[in-house]
């Protein structure tokens, strides 16, 4: 399920070529490392996080936001 609400949140989706889970970083590139995702720390970061993760979004499929903790 995609969780929306939290304090915190990061940008996820699910590369094209093999399925698999990513988190989009700080430089605007899709990692699968967790620990490497660009994090929001309110809602107007989350939204434009969000936007971010469309924008690069032609190599993984319908970029959602997910709450997480430190």
């Amino acid at each position: 399920a995609k969780n929306l609400i939290g304090d915190l949140q990061v940008a996820s989706a699910n590369r094209l070529v093999d399925g698999m889970v990513v988190w989009l970083d700080e430089a605007g590139q899709w990692t699968d490392r967790l620990e490497r995702a660009a994090v929001a720390r309110d809602a107007r970061g989350a939204e434009i996080l969000l936007e971010r993760a469309r924008a690069e979004g032609f190599a993984v499929i319908d970029p959602f936001l997910v709450a997480v903790t430190e």
